[in-house]
């Protein structure tokens, strides 16, 4: 951004994390768009401060292809991330998800799912590749393009400006290029969601837009069915790794976690753990209620996006319904099928 803009780009930043407004969202990404395209300067309004791009490219900025750097072979990377957004307006975490019976919560969550679709169909809009823009197509989806670490190289040749991912790839990122890291941070993903989308009480759009997913999708288990003696050695060894100097090296620098008794701690090497614990601690944030979907909800809906939507440029207003009928359908199948 330093490249891209004139003036205070901290103060941009900044602005990109506070902006609720979608609208103004758009227009800062057109904006961009077309300064990649074809140098076109002008002032662009963000959270309410106007700032400008650079006269001319120059450094990094002569590198970008496009705004956005996307795995489009990976399922995940638009379902489990995007589906996090709408389920959160009816699900207040993993567990009320969960154990939701029938069309619980989910029948609310058709507006809002179909703001996700919309946010979906924008940014991958204005999708950056290895040598230049990348439309939705067959090429998108092809795991030698749009895998994930294709998407990390990308990113790290400064493709595109931003990268939807989260903490968890710092591991990978010190492969690549561990000098990137210390340029990064955090900025919500912004979609078009209305407070009339929302039906859990003191969530409203504004901290939809301005605040991101904060939770833990893993833990370490005991096997049971081991040994006594192995019971206990286990569990010796995690309480070491995360008492011992050695054990907390290797956690917060090498593995790059966030440690469970400092979530607020803004000294990890790994900046992107720092963003997170920066949300934490203005809080409040959002949860992971994907993690508690019915069955192979999650895959079924990717895969039906992969083959529907991410092989073809334009989606129309049909498709965003399709898209949302789909998705309660298969969730109100899949807790039929578990007995819920």
């Amino acid at each position: 951004m330093k490249d891209l803009f004139e003036g205070d780009t901290d103060a941009l930043l900044a602005d990109l994390k506070a902006e609720p407004d979608y609208t103004s969202w758009q227009t800062f990404v057109k904006a961009v768009d077309a300064y990649i395209k074809d140098g076109t300067v002008s002032p662009v309004t963000v959270n309410g401060h106007t700032y400008t791009f650079a006269a001319e490219k120059k450094g990094l900025a002569k590198e970008l292809n496009g705004v956005f750097v996307e795995s489009g072979a990976e399922l995940w990377t638009y379902q489990n991330h995007w589906v996090s957004f709408p389920l959160n307006t009816v699900f207040e975490n993993v567990s009320a998800a969960y154990y939701a019976k029938g069309d619980e919560g989910i029948k609310d969550a058709k507006a809002a799912l179909k703001s996700e679709i919309k946010g979906l169909d924008f940014e991958y809009s204005y999708m950056a590749g290895k040598n230049g823009a990348v439309k939705r197509g067959p090429d998108f989806i092809d795991s030698a393009t749009g895998s994930y670490d294709a998407s990390l190289a990308n990113f790290v040749a400064h493709k595109g400006l931003f990268l939807k991912q989260g903490n968890w790839i710092y591991p990978n990122l010190l492969k690549l290029d561990k000098e990137i890291i210390n340029t990064m941070d955090l900025i919500p993903v912004k979609w078009p969601v209305q407070d009339s989308d929302i039906k859990i009480k003191d969530r409203d759009a504004k901290l939809f837009n301005t605040t991101i997913p904060a939770f833990v999708p893993n833990y370490f288990i005991i096997n049971k069915q081991a040994s006594k003696k192995q019971q206990e050695i286990a569990a010796d060894f995690l309480a070491w790794l995360y008492t011992s100097d050695r054990g907390k090296k290797f956690l917060k620098e090498e593995a790059g976690f966030i440690m469970y008794n400092d979530l607020k701690d803004t000294t990890s090497p790994n900046k992107l753990n720092n963003a997170v614990a920066a949300y934490v601690a203005a809080g409040p944030t959002l949860g992971n209620p994907f993690d508690g979907t019915p069955g192979s909800f999650n895959d079924t809906i990717g895969d039906f996006l992969k083959k529907n939507y991410m092989t073809k440029e334009k989606w129309t207003e049909k498709d965003y319904d399709d898209y949302v009928d789909k998705s309660v359908k298969t969730w109100v199948d899949f807790k039929e099928q578990s007995g819920q």
